[in-house]
Parts: structure tokens; sequence; C-alpha cells
């Protein structure tokens, strides 16, 4: 019997499996028991002179230590040790077998991001590698599964099969037009999620939008993935790690991009394809680094005017509590240069400025209640 210990049922789960082998004597494993078993070697992804250059900077030869876990280069004549949590080969001269190298690159029309690859068939979370070194701009970790992957306010990220993730790393020099606007990283990342989805031929009428700050939904109901983002400033420049997650086709636990498509093609008697994996990555990328480049080429009205046209808060009618519990009521007028939520207050002048890091906030209801200190 397996386990899955989610927080919110752990003591329970504790009881009943207590009550199941004292009585029983029925034994249990845990999922990280079943997944210490079936750690792979990672993959290197990208052309001959970028592997190349990337190796040759290593401070350490053939390996990169991030936090707890150390990556071992190897090529496929060298003896390649087991793969574990805590270590993991990458073979830098040979492709995955469940990942197209070749449909990726077919798609990918970057010049920086996507074009140095890591691809990793199970990883504790893409994260730790972006968050705990200083990598080449545009370097992206691509895991299939993940063992602890992690959403906003340390929630774990479910990483079920069917979902598309990885983890980005930017630099973005703090002189530039998004380094003086940096929560707008965050904006630019899930807008690229869903022009990653919508802009392809056919698919631009998709109901797939934005939710303030950082969530995609399908159909205005249905949360389809979500982003998060830290951030370390060295010298004149911020490394900005984001990590991302899309239901691609895995229906639970909530929908995914291919039903959202499924469905369309029901209603409107379309004919449009599914999403492929790689596919749907090197659009996601695609569209990031588009949008990167012509906000840090000063269109930064680009990026606002987007988000904004693909979000689901024009005009929407919110509650504001105040710290004496007192509620009022307002309109959504848009976003600030920053990307903090606007809401002109009925009655009011200006509108007032709302922080996602310091409000509890459902904005499907439009609720927002301020944290104050």
């Amino acid at each position: 019997i397996e386990f899955v210990p989610y927080e919110d049922n752990k003591q329970n789960l504790g009881i009943f499996k207590h009550v199941l082998s004292s009585e029983l004597g029925i034994k249990f494993k845990t999922s990280h028991d079943h997944e210490a078993s079936c750690y792979q070697s990672a993959f290197l992804i990208g052309s001959e002179e970028v592997k190349r250059s990337f190796l040759s900077d290593l401070s350490i030869p053939n390996e990169l230590k991030v936090s707890d876990l150390t990556l071992q280069f190897c090529s496929k004549s060298d003896l390649i040790p087991a793969a574990s949590e805590s270590h993991l080969p990458v073979l830098t001269d040979q492709p995955p077998e469940d990942f197209s190298t070749q449909f990726f690159n077919d798609h990918l029309k970057t010049n920086k991001i996507g074009r140095l690859t890591l691809y990793l068939p199970l990883v504790t979370s893409s994260m730790i590698i972006v968050s705990n070194a200083t990598l080449p701009h545009g370097f992206v970790a691509i895991p299939r599964r993940q063992s602890r992957g992690t959403g906003r306010n340390r929630n774990q990220w479910l990483s079920p099969d069917g979902c598309a993730m990885f983890s980005l790393q930017l630099h973005v020099p703090l002189d530039s037009p998004l380094g003086q606007r940096l929560p707008m990283v965050q904006h630019l990342v899930a807008l690229g999620i869903v022009l990653g989805i919508r802009n392809q031929p056919g698919y631009g009428e998709l109901d797939v939008r934005l939710k303030w700050p950082n969530d995609v939904y399908a159909n205005g109901r249905s949360k389809l993935g979500g982003i998060i983002v830290n951030s370390q400033l060295e010298g004149s420049r911020a490394v900005v790690n984001v990590g991302c997650g899309v239901n691609l086709s895995n229906s639970t636990p909530t929908t995914c991009v291919n039903d959202v498509i499924g469905e369309f093609n029901r209603e409107r008697r379309e004919r449009l394809r599914a999403l492929g994996y790689e596919q749907l990555l090197a659009q996601i990328f695609n569209e990031i680094e588009r949008i990167f480049e012509e906000v840090q080429r000063g269109k930064v009205e680009v990026l606002y005017d987007l988000y904004r046209r693909y979000w689901l808060h024009e005009g929407q009618s919110v509650t504001i509590r105040d710290r004496d519990g007192l509620d009022v009521t307002g309109t959504v007028a848009g976003i600030d240069e920053y990307g903090y939520l606007l809401v002109k207050v009925d009655g009011a002048g200006q509108p007032i400025c709302v922080h996602p890091d310091g409000n509890s906030f459902d904005m499907m209801k439009g609720l927002i209640i301020p944290k104050y200190c």
C-alpha cells in the first residue's frame, strides 16, 4: 500500500496507518521510498557550442553543487554513477528517450531562453537548481516529475503526469526598464504562458486568461497553472528565478490545456490539435523572450497592455476589508507600473494600491483582506 502524505490529512492518515499496521500487520511505504529507487540521469540539451561554453565555465570541472544536490556532468563513455535524490549524473552527449529534442528545437525560436536546457526525469524541485547557482541568462530546467515541488507561500505543488513544468533564470540589469520594475517579471512570465497557448493560428479564442497576480485560469473558473519567483541582487543586475507549472494533459486536479482545447472543439465544431509537451514549452519560451526583449528596448507599455487584455479583472467589483473589519467596495482600475493592483474605492479620489504579498485575497470572489502589522 502506498500513501501520499498530503499536508491537510497527515494526522488522520497517521492514525489510520497505525491502526492498520498494529491490528492487521499491514506494512506501508511512502512515495519517497518509491521515488528513491527511480531517480534517473538528467540530460543537458543545447548546441555543442552552448554546452561546451557552459561546461568550461564551471568552477569545479564537470560538477555543479546546488544546495543539497550535486549535478555531475558525464559523457556516455564515462563511468556513470547511480542517480539519487542528492546526486544526479547529467548526460551531455545523448538525448533523453522521453523528450523529443528535435520537436522542441523545431518550435523554439529564441536567442537565449531555452537554448541551454537541463531535462530531469525526476528531481526534488527544479527551483533548487536555478535558485542556488548563477547560470547563463535564459537557462531552463525542465523536470518531468518533482517529488517536492513548491508553489507560492511554500505550498506543495503537485506534479502529476501531464503537467508541463520548468524553472527559468533571467538576468535583468537594474538600470534597464524591467530592472526598474522587477515585480513585473512575474506578470511577464504568466503572460508568456497564456500567449504560448493562445498565440498560435486558430487558438486565439481559447478562454485562457490571467488571474492577478500570476495564475493562469481556464473559462474564468479553473486553475491551469501558476508561477513562483525569487531573485537575488548581484552587483548591477538582478538574477531572477521563475518556477512555472501548467496542466497540459492531466485532467486532474482541476483541468488542463488539452481538455480546454477538446471542449472548444466540441462547442465550436473545430478541429484544433492537442498541444504537445515539447511544443508548449517552446512556445512559452518564445513568448517570454519576445515580451522581455520588447520591454528592455523601452516598449514597457506593450507588457501592461497585453497583461490587461488577457486578465480576468477589467472593471471587476471588489470588496476590501479594512483593519477594523469594515468592508469598502470598489472597482479594479488596472495595475500600477510595478504590477500592483489598483482599486478605485467607491466615493474616493485616487485609486488605492494592493500588493500581492501584503494581502489575503480571493480575486475570483472579489475579496481583498489587507494584512496589517
